[in-house]
């Protein structure tokens, strides 16, 4: 008897341990179908994926809102920023006509954004495409000249172009826009301009656009001489206006080339390190004749 007393003392705290444990599985259950359940977003009707504007001109823009969904107010934005607010009255569509800033050029994205009573955001976007009402006559990068210091730096390459009508527009977002690089391995360039470095070395990024092309120069720091920040594989008075130009900074990080005491401070000792290292007197880019 005492040995069958036992048996139900232990299996009573089982049972009920079990029975916890699949209570518990049977909430989480229900937790994930609840959270897993779309929530209800906008509908832009108007305009369709992909239609295109001219800049400057009017976008008709038509909203819809599922049933159900109470809203307090509607924005309507484009590159993040929102161009019209309406109050709502829970009668669908809410329409909208939307004026394009005139430098606004490429693709773009129009978002629709609802906030509800309880404070609950909605939204939903569309791409479109935004075209010039004149004819492109030149284009500029900026920077045209770019410095690297490490592999992975970044720097985005900006390009606008100049119309016949007299506004600058940007055009890394649109489709006619192409940038490439003649060498990857040291420095690659997304779509949109973005350069990362990837080693040591000299690189031509072509941007072109149109008919139209402009070149940037882009030096990733790394050389095996020390103090040769443009990496030409000697030290001249072109890297000390380098040095001298961002003295009073902090540096990129350890590794900064041009940090030659290593203490994160870019200053006049470091200048006067990078003076040791000059391969000619003087720091001269040439040898004298």
């Amino acid at each position: 008897m005492r040995i069958t007393s036992t048996k139900i003392l232990v299996a009573i705290p089982v049972f009920a341990v079990l029975s916890l444990l699949a209570l518990i599985a049977v909430v989480i259950f229900h937790q994930r179908s609840t959270t897993s359940q779309e929530v209800p977003r906008l509908l832009i009707t108007t305009p369709d994926e992909d239609a295109s504007f001219v800049s400057g001109g009017v976008i008709p823009v038509a909203v819809e809102a599922p049933t159900g969904l109470s809203l307090l107010g509607v924005d309507v934005c484009i590159r993040g920023v929102c161009l019209e607010t309406q109050q709502t009255d829970d009668v669908t569509p809410y329409e909208f006509s939307v004026v394009v800033p005139t430098e606004l050029a490429g693709t773009q994205t129009l978002q629709a954004i609802g906030v509800d009573k309880d404070g609950s955001i909605s939204q939903t976007s569309v791409m479109i495409n935004i075209e010039p009402p004149a004819s492109l006559v030149s284009i500029e990068v900026n920077p045209e000249e770019v410095l690297l210091f490490s592999v992975g730096d970044a720097r985005r390459i900006n390009v606008r172009g100049i119309f016949a009508d007299g506004v600058s527009r940007v055009l890394n977002s649109s489709p006619e826009t192409k940038f490439s690089s003649n060498n990857p391995k040291v420095a690659r360039i997304a779509a949109n301009g973005d350069l990362e470095a990837v080693a040591p070395g000299r690189v031509t990024i072509t941007v072109s656009h149109t008919g139209f092309s402009r070149e940037v120069k882009v030096v990733v720091a790394g050389s095996e001489v020390r103090g040769d920040l443009d990496v030409d594989l000697d030290v001249d008075v072109d890297d000390l206006g380098i040095l001298e130009a961002a003295a009073g900074s902090v540096s990129s990080g350890p590794g900064d080339p041009r940090d030659l005491n290593e203490d994160g401070i870019l200053d006049q000792s470091d200048i006067d390190l990078l003076r040791e290292e000059c391969s000619r007197p003087g720091c001269a880019a040439e040898s004298p004749a």
